[in-house]
């Protein structure tokens, strides 16, 4: 401990900390420990990191203004906080203050590391107990207004108290007024409520009496006029059940004829399907559609077919490769049998109905970029390789270009034989039913693509480590588009 004869604080205190600014006298003693000596004779300004470190210090006391307990090496057990960020602080505020610097660092600006400064001094005894003098008389003279304030309200009270007795006396002697001058009415309305009830009663009962006797009337008249409706509904309803009866017949003997017709049109239509879906069996070359396992494969390859060889005027004949022309053969004096097949393969020994694909063409590796199975992958793959088209604008003009040119020729065949063989539709039917909805293009889309935008489309297989041509279908040679089949009606781009 150390014997301090004088103190001072620093020169920018005000108020009551003004008149610290002074020397102790001789005689008073002051015993401070270590940490205290530090600053005797000085403020010292400590700073403090704000959010979201919290103050590592208490503070306790009789103000709450001293360290009472600390983690930070540099503050120290019985320090006194004298301002705050340059502010002198209250004793009784000091607290608050700190406390309130961490919670305004975290809620208002939010930032991180913003700090705040606190200054430490030893406060002086005499200086407190001016302080504490001051607080005294001013609790003596809010303690003295208060009694005041009490004697004054009970005054009041007591007059307040005097008037409502008074006022109370008054409604009382008026309220009895009122209670007779009520129950002499309520007499009087007895009475007259008396008679009145005596003459309702009368009234009442004349009343109900011509009311029995209404009832009786009415209730005669309509036992009298039901037991009419009776017999007149059953009547009605005899006609009905007669008429009823009679339609019913009539609807099953309509409907019987119907069913018949139905038949008849049916089996009618049934023969003409069967005999149409023969002819274009016979037209395209291909057997019957419920007969092939892979119908669209035997589209690409039958409509990559050339168109037959008209019959030659000169020979050597095509029947039976005589020296004369095929009109007057005399050995077959009939016309050659209609059929692709065999005018694809005259005249090309050990050769391929497909030998419009080059060498170069036959073999392919590329990657495949595959398209949604969404029911248009057909017209998604094509138009992957035309510019500005898309798989809607696509299948549009494909569908009404069917639509228009049913007896265009493909592979020599109409564009409506193809169709019927593939659906048994007609051209329009199938064309509405393909331009709307998701319903799978095939081979015929294909070729038409071809013709309406002059590319040859290559049809490829996964074969390998790469991909084998199956089809080609000759557009005009300005540009090609490249497709792999991969089964089941289902296209994907090949690039």
């Amino acid at each position: 401990m150390v014997k301090i004869t004088e103190i001072t604080t620093p020169a920018s205190a005000s108020g009551s900390a003004s008149s610290a600014i002074r020397t102790l006298r001789t005689s008073s003693t002051l015993h401070l420990s270590l940490s205290l000596q530090k600053i005797a004779s000085k403020s010292i300004k400590v700073s403090l990191q704000g959010w979201p470190a919290k103050p590592q210090f208490s503070l306790g006391g009789k103000h709450g203004n001293i360290v009472v307990k600390s983690r930070d090496k540099r503050i120290h057990k019985g320090w006194r906080v004298f301002k705050v960020d340059g502010a002198r602080v209250g004793r009784g505020e000091v607290r608050g203050v700190v406390e309130g610097k961490y919670v305004e660092r975290r809620k208002g600006g939010g930032r991180k590391g913003v700090g705040y400064e606190v200054e430490f001094f030893i406060g002086e005894e005499q200086e407190e107990e001016e302080e504490e003098e001051e607080e005294r008389k001013g609790e003596e003279g809010v303690e003295e207004e208060r009694r005041n304030a009490e004697a004054e309200a009970a005054a009041a009270a007591l007059k307040l108290k005097e008037e409502e007795e008074a006022a109370a006396a008054a409604a009382a002697v008026q309220k009895k007024l009122l209670e007779e001058e009520i129950r002499l009415k309520g007499e009087w309305e007895k009475a007259d409520a008396a008679v009145a009830e005596k003459l309702i009663a009368e009234e009442e009962a004349r009343r109900l009496k011509e009311n029995v006797e209404k009832r009786a009337e009415a209730a005669a008249a309509a036992k009298k006029i039901r037991v009419k409706e009776d017999a007149a509904r059953q009547k009605k309803e005899l006609e009905a059940s007669k008429k009823l009866e009679e339609e019913t017949r009539r609807r099953k003997l309509e409907e019987e004829r119907k069913v018949l017709t139905k038949i008849r049109q049916e089996t009618a239509d049934a023969s003409k399907i069967a005999t149409k879906l023969a002819q274009a069996s016979k037209l395209t070359g291909l057997p019957s559609r419920s007969t092939i396992i892979e119908p669209q494969k035997a589209l690409l390859s039958a409509l990559t077919l050339p168109p037959k060889s008209p019959e030659k005027s000169t020979p050597p004949c095509d029947k039976c490769d005589g020296p004369h022309s095929t009109s007057s053969c005399p050995y077959f004096k009939g016309k050659r049998d209609n059929h692709n097949d065999a005018w694809v393969k005259y005249g090309k020994k050990g050769e391929e109905s497909d030998s419009c694909i080059s060498n170069s063409e036959r073999k392919y590796r590329g990657t495949v970029i595959h398209q949604p199975g969404d029911g248009s992958c057909l017209f998604h793959s094509l138009s992957y390789s035309i510019s500005g088209e898309n798989a809607t604008s696509l299948r549009s003009s494909i569908s009404e270009y069917i639509k228009k040119n049913p007896t265009k020729e493909i592979a020599g065949t109409a564009i409506k034989e193809w169709v019927f063989w593939d659906c048994s539709m007609d051209c329009e039917a199938y064309a509405d039913s393909m331009i709307t909805g998701s319903k799978w293009g095939g081979a015929i889309e294909i070729a038409v693509c071809a013709h309406v935008t002059k590319k040859d489309v290559l049809v490829y297989e996964k074969k390998g480590k790469g991909f084998e041509c199956i089809s080609k279908f000759v557009g005009g040679g300005e540009g090609e588009i490249r497709l792999c089949y991969s089964g089941r009606c289902h296209y994907d781009a090949l690039k």
